[in-house]
């Protein structure tokens, strides 16, 4: 399934222009087109390129080019928010801001390796002493 993703400035800004669409691209090496065509953007880890739709009439890029695996669809979110703050403008998902990503959630089970391995070292030496009484 897909998922919208858009870029546009907050109310009371001036909306996105076609001059605001060839300066990001002229500036960013890893985007092309934008003219009469989608922005074309290539993930320099994949390969895989995305399309970002222009639509200066409305103000602002637009994208559902959003499959594939977890990596690259964050990587693709990544460079949708670098353009963002290039233009001043704001990243929204399906109606939901999304121009800071999500905060990153603690690893799970750090902790409880790190014990394990405290137990087992610990009973390690346990044997080694009751082995050399």
């Amino acid at each position: 399934m897909s998922y919208e993703v858009s870029i546009k400035r907050a109310a009371g800004k001036p909306p996105l222009t076609a001059d605001d669409f060839k300066r990001i691209v002229a500036e960013d090496s890893s985007l092309s087109g934008g003219e009469r065509e989608p922005i074309t953007w290539t993930d320099l880890v994949s390969g895989q390129t995305r399309y970002i739709n222009v639509a200066p009439e409305a103000g602002e890029l637009a994208s559902d080019d959003t499959r594939g695996d977890d990596a690259s669809i964050c990587r693709f979110l990544d460079k949708l928010r670098s353009i963002a703050g290039k233009l001043d403008a704001r990243v929204t998902g399906e109606g939901e801001d999304i121009t800071e990503p999500a905060p990153a959630s603690p690893p799970k089970g750090g902790c409880m390796s790190v014990i394990v391995c405290a137990v087992a070292l610990l009973a390690v030496i346990a044997f080694v002493i009751i082995g050399l009484r």
